[in-house]
Parts: structure tokens; sequence; C-alpha cells
């Protein structure tokens, strides 16, 4: 384990951040394979997913139900200042700030669910946590994240896997949108937002 990719990426880093940044070492996987699905699937599962999950549940002990968890004041005192009809861009694939709402009793759907009476919509175009994808067809949907499994892929009754790591964009230089099929799908909703 201690010469794998990952950690060989860690000892560079480690050494000269500038040169040897997650964002290059994406980048380079990109320009060098493209977009094979299952290289990114496997990469994002490895190399992020997993590490952030584990971090997240490390420094947030009791992490899951929002109900059962403690108090996110942060992310309440947020929450609390949005409105039906107010729109979120959350760029973390973490799912703190959506239990925040919860816990300050907010209303939210995920795009691109289409806006019901009431809610607060959540763009979440980097993947999150609670984001399950099958990435060949960008077909997704977001699981509550007071239920959802971590970081363990979901098979449904017909047999098509959905993945949390398909869904995710690793941090890299010079991506776009338009490059994830599931990304693309959630800011549809945006292109036509006007404020009123």
């Amino acid at each position: 384990m201690e010469n794998s990719p990952l950690r060989v990426f860690q000892r560079l880093e480690a050494v000269d951040s500038a040169a040897h940044n997650v964002e290059r070492l994406f980048e380079f996987v990109w320009q060098t394979y493209g977009d094979d699905g299952e290289l990114w699937e496997s990469l994002a599962w490895d190399g992020v997913l997993t590490n952030l999950f584990g971090a997240c549940i490390t420094q947030f002990p009791g992490f899951g139900p929002a109900h059962s968890m403690h108090a996110l004041l942060a992310g309440q005192a947020t929450a609390r200042c949005l409105v039906p009809g107010d729109r979120v861009i959350n760029l973390n694939y973490d799912t703190l700030f959506d239990l925040a709402l919860q816990q300050a009793g907010r209303f939210a759907i995920y795009a691109p669910e289409a806006p019901a009476r009431g809610s607060i919509v959540v763009y979440k175009p980097h993947g999150s946590f609670n984001l399950y994808a099958d990435r060949s067809t960008g077909d997704a949907f977001f699981a509550d994240p007071s239920q959802m499994r971590g970081s363990v892929a979901l098979q449904d009754s017909t047999g098509k896997v959905w993945s949390p790591a398909a869904a995710i964009i690793p941090p890299r230089l010079g991506k776009t949108y338009a490059q994830h099929p599931t990304a693309a799908k959630i800011l549809v909703g945006l292109a036509t937002f006007a404020r009123v």
C-alpha cells in the first residue's frame, strides 16, 4: 500500500504542492486517458469519495441522520436565511449543509428535480455523497441525506447499479460541466432561472 499510486502522489505533493497537486493529477489523467468512465469512477471512488467520506465521519462523530447528529449551527444559520424559491449552488461533496437545511426545518429538493411549491432548490453539480448515478446515461437521483448509505453502490430491481462515485467530478484543471452528463443535467434549470 505504501507504493500505491495514491501514496506516491501524496509523497510528491508533500514535497512540492505547486507542482504536484490533486488538480494537476486529475488533469493529467483526463488528458492521458480521456473520458474513460470506468477509470474515472475508480479514480473518483479511491481518490476522492472514500477519503472525503472517511474524513467527514471522523470530523463529525454521529454523522448521519440530521435529527441525531450534533447541531450544525453555521449551516443552520445560513439555512434560516433562505426562503422558498431560493436556489443554492453547493460545490461540496459532503452533505453537511444538506443536513443543516433539515435541522433548520427547510424543505429542499435537488436539481434537476422540478421545483416544488415551498421548496429551496439545491444544485450540486460536482456530485455528492448522496448522489447516485449511472455515468453512462447521466441518470441520477439524490438520496435523502439523512438516509444515505455512504460510499456503497446500490443495485435496483432491474439490476442497474447506481454509484455515488459515478457522479463525482474530481477537482481538475480545465474541466467543463458539459463533459459530465450528470452535472449538465443538474445545471439545466439555472439557464432559465430569473430572480423576481
